[in-house]
This record gives structure tokens, sequence and C-alpha cells, in this order.
């Protein structure tokens, strides 16, 4: 039996039969990405939700072959290597919620920090703004079905560091206006489906932007 912190939340529709899990609400350590064949996770494994999962007979491995996302699920591939959702009539057998809701606090880190160790962890940037390009756009391009990356960049001393915001095309608020200005913003750590790029996705569009920043040309 092990114990964990839900950190991300399928309301908005960003998620889909996944929960992301920290071993704790705050400075986490280490972080796993679950696959429940099941939706409206929110509902049961709401943000900040003690967790324990009972481990017998489920499995580890990638969530998709290559794509570095160490997932937790039901069964394995014939390789062993990739993992596949935890069929819903199961998930009370494994996994059981405590009376405990805790504040699960943002982790704060640079563009530059992120990497594969983050995957799955709440964490919280500063000093970032949408590339000069992005900017007037939506979260979503319409002509994406499945998900949209757009261009982020931090101010770091006298450098300007990117990365990626991905939206999912389900997502509720992926036809809002991208933020303007600079500001600080909050997300879960994952990566594009291919595996080749580090990326931040939102639980909704509230965690950006919530505070001002000092980034100028």
């Amino acid at each position: 039996m092990v114990k964990g912190y839900v950190v991300s939340s399928d309301s908005t529709g960003n998620f889909y039969k996944e929960i992301y899990l920290q071993d704790k609400p705050e400075n986490p350590t280490a972080a796993i990405h679950v696959m429940l064949d099941q939706a409206d996770l929110y509902n049961r494994f709401n943000v900040g939700r003690e967790i324990y999962i009972d481990l017998k007979g489920l499995h580890i491995g990638e969530s998709r072959r290559g794509n570095g996302i160490i997932s937790l699920g039901g069964v394995l591939n014939e390789d062993g290597d990739e993992v596949s959702h935890l069929r819903a009539l199961d998930i009370p057998d494994h996994f059981f919620r405590s009376n405990s809701t805790e504040e699960v606090m943002p982790s704060p880190v640079l563009f530059s920090e992120i990497n594969s160790s983050h995957i799955g962890m709440y964490v919280e940037i500063a000093n970032v703004r949408f590339a000069a390009a992005e900017q007037g756009k939506p979260f979503v391009d319409p002509k994406d079905y499945y998900d949209t990356q757009r261009n982020m960049e931090a101010c770091e001393g006298q450098n300007k560091v990117p990365f990626l915001l991905e939206t999912s095309a389900f997502a509720s608020f992926k036809d809002l206006p991208l933020p303007d200005g600079t500001g600080s913003i909050r997300g879960i750590v994952s990566k594009t489906y291919n595996g080749r790029s580090l990326v931040l996705v939102l639980n909704d569009a509230h965690d950006a932007w919530r505070i001002g920043g000092d980034c100028v040309d």
C-alpha cells in the first residue's frame, strides 16, 4: 500500500481518464501518472485528496512506448513496457481515498530547471509571458483535433527561457484568449504525445496568470 496526493483535475476536461499524484502536498520528491478508465475523476479524487493505493495486481510502464511518462495502470503489453488503463470496475479494489484533503502548494521552479524528474508535479513559474507570435490567440488552435502547444517564455536574469503550454482540444477553456502581460503560471509537468518535449498542463484557466511580474524586453 502506498499513499499519494492528487494534483491534477479533470473538471475542465484538460485531463482525461488520468490523475497525477505527488508523494507530499508540499515540496514533493516524487510523482506518478495514473491511468484509470473512468471520466470525471475529480468528483472522487479531487485536488489535494490523500489516497491510498493497493499495488497488488497493478503494473508500471510507459503510458505510450517511448514517451517517457512512467504510469501506473491495469495491464502491461506483451513487451512489458507499456501500461493501459485500469478498468473502472477494478478502481474501488485498488484506490481508497482518505477523509483528508490537503492544500497542495505548487513547487517554485524555473523553466531551465524543469526535467523528467518533475513529471507529474504541480509547479509554479514566475515572470512568464506568451511569445509575441502567440499573443491574441486562444489556448487551442481551432484546427487542432487533440491538443495545442503554445510557446511561453520566462525571464531568468538576462535570459528568456522558452517552454511549452499544452492544452486539450476538449478543455472547457480552449477558446479563451491567452493571457496578456507577464505573471506566474501553475500547472502539472508532463510531456507531448510523442514524448519529445516537456510541457506544462493547466488544471483550469485560473492558473494563468496569478500575479504580476517584471519580465521586460
